[in-house]
């Protein structure tokens, strides 16, 4: 029997075929199927066991992408309203409006009377922005905006309008 047809189990042939003359055997003779099977079943696991160990090195990569695409800007802009009354601390998490955090947004008050606007953090403290001002937030390009905590004056109110960057 040639091994010409079968490249990828030659080796192993040609190791049985030393094992037969080991035992004194000289004439090879016709190779029983059940020991061709078990070669080839062999070497289908080999390769089987090597695809594995791509799948599971793509699938670390797949899930690393994953996990940068939240810090990858989509360049989109939509702009959002907010109406503050009072000098009681309201809460945006962006992320629930958008889906994602924001490279950037710029707070315009249209009044009439002032806002007090914090990002991401209380501790950071107030920033006052006085009717018709703006104020700008600028990441250049890493999602950082995630919160807005705003107040009003005591019995005030002004009206907000924050276009954001993802």
């Amino acid at each position: 029997m040639t091994t010409e047809n079968l490249p990828a189990i030659a080796p192993k042939l040609d190791r049985l075929v030393k094992r037969r003359q080991d035992l004194g055997i000289t004439e090879p003779g016709p190779v029983d199927m059940g020991v061709l099977q078990t070669i080839l079943l062999d070497e289908i696991a080999g390769r089987l066991d090597e695809l594995q160990e791509v799948a599971i090195a793509i699938g670390r990569l797949v899930q690393k992408q994953e996990s940068q695409m939240d810090k990858a800007p989509v360049g989109v802009m939509r702009p959002y309203t907010r109406v503050i009354t009072g000098d009681t601390i309201v809460e945006w998490r962006v992320y629930e409006d958008v889906g994602q955090n924001c490279t950037s947004a710029t707070v315009y008050s249209d009044g009439p009377d002032d806002c007090y606007i914090c990002l991401n953090d209380l501790r950071n403290g107030f920033q006052k922005l006085e009717a018709n001002e703006n104020l700008s937030f600028d990441f250049h390009g890493h999602p950082l905006i995630a919160t807005f905590f705003f107040k009003s004056v005591v019995g005030g109110s002004c009206s907000l309008r924050i276009p954001l960057e993802y």
